[in-house]
């Protein structure tokens, strides 16, 4: 009996149609190599810290929907970043489809998440999930009633959990550093 050989799909597929990784949602900073740069100033990516010169702010000006309008020009850290998702497709652990299915409910709630937070934080769309949400850390800390805060905003609360419970089963990869992991919920 012969085994039947599946074909793993190509996981730019996936990368493609996600972009989450670049859009703000997983990470408000991206790390570059030393000569990257001038390179990312050149492509309007915003520096992270204006003294270190050692990463990027996201969401990342380059994206376009969920593709990157920089492709062949982008820093090492855009290529060299695989996520859990991408994992489990290259191990066949799941479909291309599957995937795709999971990456695209994840950018529905990141979306929706992310309007909600602007709107009630006064964030831009320059902002990442994370700094979003640390402006609504303080918003919260410097109400007067924070449990009738936390009442207000309960289904927005409820968003970000979901959200997180959902990056961390499905994105972030297990041996991610854990101060650089994921943003953290407001407490």
């Amino acid at each position: 009996m012969t085994e039947t050989i599946v074909p793993v799909a190509d996981p730019s597929d996936l990368c493609l149609a996600c972009g989450l990784c670049c859009n703000g949602t997983l990470f408000n900073y991206a790390d570059l190599k030393e000569h990257e740069f001038e390179q990312v100033v050149r492509l309007g990516m915003k520096p992270a810290d204006d003294e270190d010169k050692t990463s990027f702010s996201l969401p990342c000006p380059q994206l376009e929907g969920a593709k990157c309008s920089c492709y062949g020009d982008r820093p090492s850290v855009c290529g060299d970043f695989m996520c859990e998702l991408v994992g489990t497709l290259s191990s066949g652990e799941m479909s291309l489809n599957e995937t795709q299915q999971v990456a695209a409910r994840t950018r529905e709630i990141s979306h929706e998440l992310r309007s909600k937070l602007e709107i009630a934080t006064n964030g831009g769309s320059e902002l990442s999930i994370f700094e979003l949400t640390v402006l609504l850390a303080n918003q919260m800390k410097a109400s007067e009633d924070e449990r009738a805060f936390r009442r207000e905003h309960a289904v927005l609360f409820l968003g970000l959990a979901t959200l997180h419970m959902t990056l961390r089963t499905h994105f972030i990869p297990d041996d991610a550093e854990a101060g650089r992991a994921l943003w953290a919920l407001p407490g």
